[in-house]
């Protein structure tokens, strides 16, 4: 049996929830009436009913009074959500500008540098590159590498690390190729605003429209992003990419010689600017080894491009979901399934940015729009915060009647 007890002066109030056929007084309940609620009756030691009038009060004041409980609770779980969506979008607004101006300050490096912009590049970004070149490893569409440089996909890799429950002060480990500059550059603002820890790891190799130009790579794309002091991160290695993180050129042979050797030249002069490894592997799985134990113990992995050692080897490479991905059915085993299904094999969840098309599609970043949006202030929905001044309203006007009508019950004793 479960009872509250209510003292007030010379009257104790019993509340049954589940009403038996006696019970027993307390020695403390030795005053002149005891009101015993029990399937709408009320009673006093004597047996006698003391009418139905204050019985209905009595239930009246406790209906209430859990109401206006109940309701509080609610106001404060609205609230909650409102001010969670605010900071949510404050955080996607604050990215987008900071990727925005990021952009900005790389395309004034790049005209400092004295490199032509190419055609493709309607948004005069300096982040398209030229389609074949040494560096370029596979075909890519022009389409594609522009969408990915609208800030606002920044803002969509704020909501998926927030989707991850990843948390100022998390770690998330970076594998980017140069195919996707706008890919890297929205990862690292969004990180940056989000206060977590980046440890990076680039690869040289880009396919078409990507960071192909030699003389303004993907090294040197990250290296003055973070000379800008508009974002933060930790190199720890570089390698060539492509093909077993072998380097090289997809028109090796038809109009350029000696690619890998070009490449490897680059990420030793890199590794000596920036202090950080050269990833040389004998083979691919050495590569993925190494990775790992770079790496560490991370909260989340983020693939940008489609680096081989990152997404997979052949068809493993298509079988990864754009976006975010927190666990998925038959892992491949064996070689050739690259960091991404590693990771997942650990319960490590993954943000894989290879497919441009599709994540704008299912994030809501417009494809292939020229020109980018200026305004980037949040749009926040008020619908939580309506309903948690409504019911906080409700919640005292409850609380100010029902301490009335106890005032009141008290008066009449």
């Amino acid at each position: 049996m479960f009872c509250i007890f209510f003292h007030s002066k010379n009257r104790v109030i019993i509340m049954e929830l589940i009403t038996p056929h006696y019970f027993t007084f307390s020695p403390f309940v030795s005053k002149k009436r005891v009101f015993h609620w029990c399937l709408g009756s009320t009673i006093n030691q004597s047996g006698k009913g003391v009418g139905m009038k204050r019985t209905i009060r009595i239930i009246g004041f406790f209906a209430f009074f859990s109401l206006a409980v109940i309701a509080l609770f609610f106001s404060i779980v609205f609230f909650n959500s409102y001010c969670s969506e605010k900071s949510c979008k404050t955080l996607s607004a604050n990215s987008a500008r900071r990727m925005a101006t990021l952009e900005d300050y790389l395309k004034h490096r790049m005209i400092d540098r004295g490199i032509d912009f190419v055609d493709e590049d309607i948004n005069a970004t300096g982040l398209v590159g030229p389609e074949f070149t040494e560096l370029t490893s596979t075909p890519g569409d022009e389409r594609e590498k522009r969408s990915t440089l609208n800030p606002m996909s920044a803002s969509a890799c704020v909501e998926m690390f927030v989707s991850s429950g990843l948390k100022e002060g998390d770690t998330i480990a970076v594998g980017a190729s140069g195919s996707y500059p706008g890919f890297l550059l929205a990862v690292l603002s969004a990180a940056t605003e989000m206060k977590l820890n980046v440890r990076l790891i680039l690869s040289l190799g880009s396919s078409m429209y990507g960071a192909t130009r030699p003389e303004y790579n993907i090294f040197d794309i990250a290296g003055d992003a973070k000379d800008s002091g508009l974002v933060e991160y930790e190199l720890l290695a570089v390698s060539r990419g492509y093909k077993d993180d072998m380097g090289g050129s997809v028109m090796e042979g038809i109009l350029f010689e000696n690619t890998q050797e070009f490449s490897l030249e680059i990420c030793r002069k890199e590794a000596e600017k920036r202090g950080c490894l050269l990833i040389n592997p004998l083979d691919y799985e050495t590569s993925v080894k190494e990775r790992l134990e770079l790496f560490g113990d991370v909260d989340l992995f983020v693939n940008v491009g489609g680096a081989p050692v990152n997404i997979g080897n052949g068809t493993y490479s298509f079988s990864v979901p754009v976006g975010l991905v927190e666990e998925m059915d038959n892992i491949p085993e064996g070689e050739g399934r690259g960091l991404v299904y590693e990771y997942l094999d650990e319960k490590v969840p993954v943000v894989n940015l290879l497919d441009s098309k599709g994540f704008s599609e299912k994030y809501g970043v417009e494809f292939d729009l020229s020109p980018f949006p200026e305004d980037y202030s949040p749009s926040v929905d008020y619908t939580f915060l309506v309903l948690s001044i409504s019911l906080a309203l409700m919640s005292i006007v409850i609380l100010v009647a029902l301490c009335i009508i106890f005032l009141r019950i008290r008066n009449e004793e």
